[in-house]
């Protein structure tokens, strides 16, 4: 199954939209990192990359192994066009599956966010050259970290998350799950990091699951996703989690998700809770499932577009299931479920936003179709361009024309983009893609730079290029 991550994007006919070229004269592409080993262990570890830009800022990061325990989480940053070292900014000593995530403040500070399943989060800042540094953001050493982080940025503000498992007793390690976020504002340094609790998700919070002894590693665990997390300009907050509970015996029977969201009104004040978004238990008759987040988009104003992939064997289908709000503290409403439904078997989809509304792109195994979130039936336009074998994995808003990256797994990435009701044709920009993937997104934009990165196919552990696409 295939997940798309998401960014902003739109179509309707009445659209007029002012041409500017997607790929100026300086595009190019930049190997960003590589490694001659021949050891099957050392190379980028297949857990995604994150990338973000803000004005002549970009930045990378990524987790590179260097022996069968040991690998560290890298980053590599551009400025004003020219990229600098890749710098090896946190060690993850025994265990190479690290939560981390990258932003950039208006000021030009990039920072890095680290934890790990023995380290709580850490925050390293860079603001020239290939210095780091670190802040112990949750110096709570009575819990253990959990793999999960993501951010978001507004002006000078930076938010991040982190998961904890919290460690009830040895047989079930994974009952609790506490979500919190990890606020600083750069006008009001001295007041450091300000922490808040979003959630503390338990098994109370879902339906009722009876521990079986036989199988306690897996039995009734409790999980919680990576975090979906935008902020309005006022400094307002919305987040979404995907949380999971494992079935009694360890298998997909039983097996319970849920979206929950929450939202808050700066990024001082405490989270409030939106509720249950959606709700999907697997049953006997289920052997498999899709349940993928396609992502969360927002405008400046406040309003918000959630959405996912979910289907299971007793469903017949998976297909997209999309939620809107008014503004970050609104309930969610589902749209356009009567046209996803009669949408053939499907598990891709990008989200995104233009102008205050929301779009996406579905793709049912016949076709891509492009569509306004609230009226799709009536506004969704077929890419003849894209084909089945590809995936439109991102679309971004680069220069006020709407620009979709086009991925053909493990070969190639492109873009095109749409000018008034008429998409171009694919331009590659990369003789490289990634594969199929749920991780986080690997485009980035603030409306005018526009940055992609992927690693080369392999079959083996790792990856041995990164490369990366500017325009």
């Amino acid at each position: 199954m295939r997940s798309v991550l998401k960014t902003a994007t739109a179509i309707v006919a009445a659209f007029s939209l002012a041409f500017v070229s997607a790929i100026p004269a300086s595009a190019g592409t930049s190997e960003v990192w590589k490694t001659t080993s021949k050891s099957d262990w050392v190379g980028i570890a297949d857990v995604g990359q994150k990338v973000a830009v803000n004005g002549s800022v970009s930045a990378v990061a990524w987790v590179e192994r260097t022996s069968t325990d040991t690998a560290y989480v890298d980053a590599k940053i551009r400025r004003n066009g020219t990229w600098g070292k890749a710098t090896r900014v946190f060690e993850v000593p025994w265990n190479w599956w690290a939560a981390f995530d990258v932003q950039i403040t208006y000021s030009g500070t990039v920072y890095l966010s680290y934890s790990d399943s023995d380290v709580n989060l850490k925050v390293a800042t860079n603001t020239s050259g290939s210095t780091w540094t670190t802040t112990i953001v949750d110096a709570n050493t009575s819990n253990l970290g959990a793999m999960q982080s993501g951010g978001s940025v507004s002006g000078n503000k930076v938010t991040f998350t982190a998961n904890r498992y919290l460690t009830s007793n040895l047989k079930n390690q994974n009952v609790t799950v506490e979500a919190s976020t990890y606020s600083f504002d750069e006008a009001n340094a001295g007041s450091g990091w300000d922490s808040k609790i979003v959630k503390t998700f338990t098994r109370a919070h879902f339906s009722a699951c009876t521990v079986n002894k036989s199988a306690f590693y897996d039995s009734c665990n409790v999980r919680v996703s990576a975090p979906y997390l935008k902020t309005a300009t006022d400094g307002s907050q919305v987040i979404f989690y995907v949380t999971s509970r494992e079935s009694s015996r360890g298998d997909q029977a039983g097996l319970q998700f849920k979206v929950v969201k929450f939202h808050r009104p700066s990024l001082t004040a405490d989270w409030i809770s939106g509720g249950d978004v959606y709700t999907m238990t697997l049953t006997n008759r289920d052997n498999g499932y899709a349940f993928f987040p396609v992502g969360l988009a927002t405008t400046s104003a406040g309003k918000y577009a959630f959405a996912i992939i979910t289907g299971k064997p007793s469903d017949g289908k998976n297909m997209t299931r999309v939620f809107t709000g008014g503004s970050f503290a609104s309930v969610p409403s589902a749209r356009d479920s009567a046209y996803f439904s009669s949408l053939k078997n499907h598990d891709n989809a990008a989200l995104g936003e233009f102008n205050g509304e929301f779009y996406m792109v579905v793709h049912d195994r016949t076709a891509h179709r492009f569509g306004k979130v609230g009226s799709f039936a009536a506004t969704a336009k077929k890419l003849p361009a894209v084909t089945n074998e590809e995936v439109v994995k991102n679309l971004l808003v680069v220069g006020g024309k709407i620009t979709a990256v086009v991925v053909k797994p493990r070969v190639s990435t492109s873009l095109m983009t749409l000018t008034r009701t008429s998409w171009s044709g694919k331009t590659k920009v990369m003789s490289v893609a990634d594969d199929f993937s749920p991780n986080a997104s690997t485009a980035a934009t603030d409306g005018t730079s526009l940055l992609l990165v992927a690693t080369a196919f392999t079959t083996k552990f790792t990856k041995k290029i990164l490369t990366a696409y500017t325009n």
